[in-house]
């Protein structure tokens, strides 16, 4: 990984730095306090390019990997359950047959599932979250994704 102050490469680094380590290393290497917004990095093998991208989207605002994970958990959940209410109103549509006969099938992979949460067995967080703050969240850390990708 090559490492960047004020746009001239300073150091070659094996494997990913992280940006507070690059920071250390230029101010070793400089002798002096060093401004870390003028320290830059950029990945030679496809594996620390990877790791600068997701290192990117984590400053970028959309969180750690845990907390994507749950905002991607609490979005599929209520899908989920909004789906089962797609589901009856298509099975009970009595002028499409394949309409009737998928949402049928598709009833019988979820429903038992959707019957633990509908009797309280399993409680997805986004049923204890306010929906709103659940659908806020995914859209900051949807844009603060993007915008570390196009950055």
């Amino acid at each position: 990984m090559k490492i960047f102050f004020n746009g001239v490469m300073i150091a070659l680094k094996s494997g990913f730095v992280p940006h507070d380590e690059a920071v250390g290393l230029c101010v070793s290497l400089l002798g002096r306090a060093v401004d870390p917004a003028l320290v830059t990095r950029e990945g030679e093998t496809p594996a620390e390019k990877k790791a600068l991208v997701r290192d990117g989207i984590a400053a970028a605002g959309a969180g750690d990997v845990q907390s994507m994970l749950g905002t991607t958990s609490d979005i599929g959940s209520l899908m989920l359950c909004d789906f089962m209410a797609l589901l009856d109103l298509l099975e009970n549509d009595g002028s499409n047959e394949p309409t009737r006969t998928f949402a049928a099938a598709t009833r019988a992979k979820y429903q038992p599932l959707y019957d633990k949460v509908q009797a309280g067995e399993v409680i997805f967080p986004h049923q204890v979250k306010n929906v709103a703050d659940v659908m806020a969240e995914a859209e900051t850390r949807g844009r603060a994704v993007v915008a570390a990708l196009t950055s």
